[in-house]
């Protein structure tokens, strides 16, 4: 959300007793469930997709040894949710592509 494009990403909180803590994340229409990631390295060059399946839309691809930021579990599916860098766009990578 930059205020030039609608917001594709919407971030739940759940409370924890004295703060809350994002619990999950609607990118566009996929639950995302936040866990906590860290940088994680592609063995492999992948594609960043749409949506959490093989046959999504490729946003953007990378090579082997890129590291990317892990948000996230796409709900119900063998996906991360990922950002590549700060001003590069999300999207999600099959985990096996992904090591820590």
């Amino acid at each position: 959300c930059n205020g030039m494009q609608p917001c594709s990403e919407k971030t739940y909180y759940e409370w924890k007793g004295k703060s809350y803590a994002r619990s999950w994340i609607d990118f566009r229409g996929y639950a995302v469930d936040v866990a906590p990631g860290g940088l994680w390295t592609l063995t492999r060059d992948a594609p960043i997709l749409a949506s959490p399946e093989p046959e999504g839309q490729v946003v953007d691809e990378y090579p082997t040894g890129t590291a990317v930021v892990v948000i996230g579990n796409a709900r119900g599916s063998p996906y991360k949710f990922v950002s590549p860098c700060n001003a590069c766009r999300r999207g999600f990578v099959d985990e096996t592509a992904l090591r820590k």
